[in-house]
């Protein structure tokens, strides 16, 4: 995902970036330069185009859904940061849990798999995974 440097200030950097984008403190972002276009010599047809990697910063704090306070990973090398310039990041994993419902023997599940035989006629196909085991839902008592 790509974003630009927002402000250079004596505040520090801040990029364009922020939860939205699933930023994380600690996260590496690039600082990419100008544009380069890979070109066919011949033809002069745009093949493609990259930008290279000036130097890294790392995300110090994510101030709100699009920004985020930035470091310069290696203060030492000598990079011009000015506003504008794309910076670069990789989404980091995100890990989905699915909490699956509490059943009780009893009842096909049929509701789930979208054929039950008073609809269709016919009991689910069950492939190779053998029959399918019966279950009862668990409903909640209702409040008034």
């Amino acid at each position: 995902m790509q974003g630009q440097i927002t402000v250079v200030s004596e505040q520090g950097l801040f990029i364009n970036l922020g939860s939205t984008a699933a930023l994380v403190t600690g996260q590496s972002i690039k600082l990419l330069g100008q544009a380069e276009s890979i070109m066919e010599p011949e033809t002069e047809k745009v093949l493609a185009a990259f930008r290279p990697t000036l130097a890294t910063l790392l995300v110090s704090q994510v101030m709100n859904g699009d920004l985020s306070k930035v470091t310069l990973n290696s203060p030492e090398s000598s990079v011009s940061i000015k506003r504008g310039m794309v910076v670069e990041c990789e989404r980091l994993p995100r890990t989905v849990v699915l909490i699956p419902p509490q059943w009780e023997s009893g009842e096909p599940l049929y509701h789930l798999l979208g054929s039950h035989p008073a609809t269709t006629g016919r009991r689910p196909a069950t492939g190779n995974v053998g029959p399918i085991p019966d279950f009862r839902p668990i409903h909640a008592p209702k409040t008034s």
